[in-house]
């Protein structure tokens, strides 16, 4: 999962291509912490690439404004590539043909081992181990035909590139990665959600782009293509489970709204006696104001959260998770002690950080604890841009429930059945993807 940019400078305006570029940017930061990039085609046609590891304000802290016409950002969580390698940060570039091409991809092509193999045996040189480098060399190659790249990669993938001087933004035909245009006099901007491009003022329209959609900006001119139809839709459930921000739509729904409701379905299904109801932040705070608002019961919050930590799923392994938990959750014991508990969270993955956030709450001296999940169990790994490579890594398809909530030291665990889950997306349902709560 990562967060792509792309902007076009229309016209001369005060506002620098560079900044407005960082500043969405760093609002898609919460999609990857990795590494982070943005390249600037500028008004004499060089290309201006700054990468690092790292987050959006640490790379950038010694950049000075930089203007230009066209500018491509992308902030990194690897689902594919070497983690810790700046050669797999994103946007990769290459000069060909006395012109630049870029790119940023959101998603993961699964098939792309098997694409390198048979481009590296026709000369095709690699200089990442990424799967996105694999779409650019089929663009090289196809002569940038949408339609013919798509019979050969379907998905999943939301991408942003620069061809010379045109931008390019386009959607897998089954929609699998959120991306949106934010139309104004002054520029173009594509981003991942709709909420990185509402903090302009500036901005008169956004618009989510169709999956099987290339919009192409040329000249001040933009048009769109449909390069390729699906007959159904495979939107990615977990990115209004966890992964977008609050305040974004995507999909037609409202994340909060949609987490909330999740949240009053799986209070419905309550058979426990409880005092107070705790989320874990930020994470489970929709789900738990939902779920406290249908029992009447009273929000509170037992954990603080730094908010300058990371967040704990997307860091690179179970160490940094676990670290990253202890720095980041303060619980307040006068809040905790002698209660029962309902502690309410969106997913459980990989059983890491669940296990050290009901530690601390046992630290604190709970009286009961019955961990609640706004979602199903996640026993299938992601093949389409979340980092669960592995069967073995996902704690519900090794345990069952009372296994489980043995392990994580809680007196009553319940997941929200995949029906309620389907029920709150009742118009939509059979247009998302939910392959990693399948057995």
């Amino acid at each position: 999962m990562c967060g792509i940019v792309g902007v076009y400078k229309r016209k001369q305006n005060p506002n620098n291509i560079f900044d407005i570029t960082k500043k969405v940017l760093f609002s898609l930061q919460h999609r990857g912490q990795e590494s982070a990039g943005i390249c600037i085609l500028k008004e004499d046609k060089d290309l201006f690439v700054y990468k690092g590891l790292g987050l959006v304000n640490q790379v950038f802290s010694n950049i000075t404004s930089i203007d230009g016409k066209i500018a491509i950002g992308h902030t990194r969580y690897s689902t594919s590539g070497s983690k810790a390698n700046i050669r797999n940060a994103q946007p990769i570039t290459y000069y060909y043909k006395n012109s630049w091409l870029a790119i940023a991809h959101n998603g993961n092509i699964p098939n792309a081992d098997e694409i390198r193999k048979i481009l590296e045996e026709e000369g095709s040189i690699f200089s990442t181990n990424s799967d996105t480098e694999v779409f650019l060399h089929l663009y090289v190659k196809l002569k940038g035909s949408f339609s013919e790249i798509s019979k050969i990669i379907p998905y999943a993938y939301s991408i942003v590139m620069l061809d010379n001087n045109k931008l390019l933004a386009f959607r897998d035909a089954y929609g699998y990665r959120p991306l949106f245009l934010g139309i104004s006099e002054e520029f173009y901007i594509f981003a991942s959600e709709n909420s990185a491009i509402n903090q302009f003022d500036f901005i008169d329209e956004i618009i989510e782009i169709n999956p099987g959609e290339v919009y192409i900006i040329e000249n001040n001119e933009i048009y769109k293509e449909k390069f390729a139809i699906s007959e159904k839709y495979r939107f990615c459930i977990f990115e209004l489970i966890y992964f977008s921000r609050p305040d974004s739509k995507l999909f037609n729904y409202q994340v909060y709204k949609f987490r909330k409701e999740c949240g009053k379905r799986l209070a419905l299904l309550e058979d426990k006696e409880i005092d107070i109801v705790i989320p874990v932040p930020d994470s489970g705070l929709a789900s738990a104001i939902g779920y406290s608002q249908t029992l009447n019961k009273p929000l509170e919050l037992g954990l603080i959260r730094n908010h300058y930590s990371g967040r704990s799923f997307i860091q690179p392994d179970n160490i940094s998770r676990k670290e990253t938990i202890r720095n980041k959750l303060f619980p307040i014991r006068e809040v905790i002690e002698n209660k029962r508990i309902a502690l309410i969270d969106d997913s459980i993955v990989r059983g890491n950080t669940s296990k050290e956030i009901i530690k601390i709450i046992r630290e604190n001296n709970a009286k009961e604890i019955h961990f609640r999940i706004a979602s199903p169990p996640i026993v299938n790994p992601c093949l389409y841009g979340i980092d669960m490579p592995t069967k073995e890594e996902l704690i519900a398809n090794r345990m069952n429930l009372e296994e489980l909530r043995k392990f994580l030291n809680v007196d009553s665990l319940r997941y929200l059945p995949m029906e309620h889950l389907k029920d709150v997306v009742s118009e939509n349902k059979d247009n998302f993807c939910y392959e990693c709560f399948l057995n």
